[in-house]
């Protein structure tokens, strides 16, 4: 590789990294100008523009074997966005499939960014490292720290409980935190357990930083989803360091098996003077008590009257508890389920959207918070094989290759926390949603997907903790 060769590759690595670097920034610009009404928001502009680099990168600059494949999954994703949106123009008029394009971009974000992350590292050895990530968790959570201290903050829920910082979105910051929180720690115990001491005293500062403020949004994002997600991983950290103990016993295995213990005591009694646990109290111990008697009157007897056997779906007992545990997102999907089932073949293939078809008193607009659905609705048939096809076949890929080496990886605790944390977005979109449709979250299953996919080719996409 030439010099010149050589500086615009790492001109294209440093871009690439303050992109991602910049996220925390661009979801609060995102979040106010939401919040003061704008109809395009910076988040909307940029992820669009990057969306369209990664498509014209992995099509004409991009050099890499097998590139054909990804080049025709992206040109068919394509194809099926515009057939999509004719399909609408079609059935509601221009304007009608115009304001549908905002939330196909939204959707259709993932897998054009994944393929064009796969591209950058199979053509130039791109990769985000998990320090780039533990740098983008610690800005997330110390602006929602910020915002608490300061009273600022936005809250996650209606009830003003729950701690957001200036973000928009409690889903969305929950599933961010969620899913980096584990490369964040892994980094962190990394850091501090380093025998050879190369690490600078500001790193070592920095990773202790990044461990309270886990332990603080954990609890205080309040959040189900992040309490879960965290404090699973932390006992299983401690797990792993007691079972790495018997075969080798290091400082690191020692120290892991510590901070993981320290940090569980933390969450668990952070829990206790914790919004989260008001919440419950509050509101999922009444609503177990009495199952839709009163969330349910938030859905409109006219947003139902069409709804085909409603009462014999909702009298349903496993109905009512499964509604309870998603927090209403059966109930209030039922609408949009009902439209699908009573529309043509062409629109069952290519989706219904996500606005009210004119002419119509379905209303299809409230969010169906369960992603896999919610791809199936909107995108139909067609649209959910080219979203999650590849999803699936990458799942199974990374598990038959986990397992296949199983010994060697599960003493990597650095692999091991990348793939939980990949497992925890994929089971975040599977029963909360807002994860792999939504932009500022789905980058990062992106970057976790993608780096799980090319470990194989370089020990170095992710940094080795290996005890045995």
């Amino acid at each position: 590789m030439t010099v010149k060769k050589i500086e615009k590759t790492n001109i294209v690595f440093l871009i690439l990294n303050v992109f991602i670097l910049c996220h925390p920034l661009l979801d609060i610009l995102t979040s106010f100008a939401t919040r003061l009404g704008f109809p395009i928001t910076p988040g909307v502009v940029i992820r669009t523009i990057f969306m369209a680099a990664c498509f014209i990168y992995v099509l004409f600059f991009s050099h890499f074997k097998h590139k054909k494949i990804c080049v025709i999954y992206l040109v068919a994703v394509t194809l099926y966005c515009f057939f999509y949106l004719i399909n609408l123009w079609n059935s509601g008029g221009l304007a009608f499939a115009f304001v549908n394009c905002r939330e196909l971009i939204k959707t259709f974000y993932f897998p054009y960014v994944a393929v064009g992350l796969y591209a950058a590292y199979r053509h130039l050895g791109y990769r985000v490292s998990d320090k780039i990530l533990t740098i983008v968790v610690f800005q997330y959570l110390f602006v929602i720290l910020i915002g608490f201290i300061t009273g600022t903050g936005f809250s996650a829920y209606s009830n003003g409980k729950g701690a957001i910082g200036w973000f928009y979105a409690g889903n969305e910051v929950s599933g961010i935190i969620s899913i980096l929180m584990p490369v964040a720690l892994v980094f962190s115990y990394r850091v501090l357990t380093d025998e050879e001491k190369r690490n600078s005293l500001v790193l070592k500062i920095f990773s202790i930083a990044v461990l309270c403020l886990c332990c603080f949004g954990t609890c205080f994002v309040s959040t189900k989803v992040t309490f879960l997600a965290v404090t699973i991983f932390v006992v299983f950290c401690i797990g792993w360091g007691l079972i790495s103990f018997l075969f080798k016993k290091t400082k690191e295995t020692k120290m892991v098996t510590a901070i993981s213990g320290f940090m569980c005591i933390i969450i668990i009694g952070g829990y206790f003077v914790s919004p989260l646990k008001t919440n419950i109290d509050t509101i999922m111990k009444p609503g177990l008590e009495q199952i839709q008697q009163s969330e349910e009157e938030e859905l409109t007897k006219e947003e139902i009257e069409s709804v085909e056997d409603y009462n014999s779906i909702v009298d349903s007992s496993i109905y009512r508890v499964a509604n309870w545990l998603l927090s209403n997102r059966l109930y209030f999907m039922l609408p949009t389920n009902d439209a699908y089932m009573k529309s043509d073949m062409v629109t069952k293939m290519f989706g219904i959207g996500y606005k009210n078809w004119p002419n119509t008193n379905m209303n299809i607009e409230k969010a169906v918070e369960i992603d896999i659905l919610a791809v199936f609705y909107r995108h139909g048939i067609i649209g959910f094989l080219l979203f999650y096809g590849p999803i699936i076949g990458a799942g199974v890929y990374i598990l038959f290759r986990f397992f296949r080496r199983f010994k060697k990886n599960i003493a990597d605790l650095s692999y091991c926390g990348w793939l939980y944390a990949l497992g925890i977005g994929i089971g975040i979109s599977t029963l909360t949603g807002h994860t792999l449709v939504a932009p500022a979250v789905s980058i990062y299953l992106a970057i976790l997907m993608v780096n799980l996919l090319c470990e194989s080719k370089s020990k170095e996409t992710i940094k080795c903790c290996q005890v045995v």
